[in-house]
């Protein structure tokens, strides 16, 4: 994405380059990512515009090694309001041993 964006000023257009980066996504639906909470979640929803904060479904807490009760949380949200956590990193779900798309959806 990053080439896609740096050649998109000489040899693509740039609004097409653009266009094609808000749909695919930095982050992609099903990518499993470590956000700063330490806790794992799933890429289950684009932000419309800001690519970095995408609705995820968190659902393994990294540094205690626990699943937690799935729950939704809207990264482009501040605290209180179900956000104020961040994307730190893609992960392998093969590392952490989890099947993401089991948690593409809440119960």
């Amino acid at each position: 994405m990053r080439k896609i964006y740096e050649w998109s000023k000489f040899h693509f257009n740039p609004a097409l380059a653009q266009e094609f980066m808000r749909c695919v996504g930095i982050y992609p639906v099903g990518t499993l990512v470590l956000l700063e909470s330490g806790r794992l979640g799933v890429v289950v929803e684009p932000h419309e515009s800001s690519l970095l904060t995408p609705k995820v479904n968190v659902l393994f807490h990294a540094r205690q090694q626990v699943y937690i009760r799935p729950e939704t949380v809207d990264l482009s949200k501040g605290v209180g309001f179900g956000g104020a956590d961040c994307i730190v990193r893609h992960e392998s779900a093969d590392k952490w041993k989890v099947q993401p798309l089991r948690f593409m959806q809440l119960a």
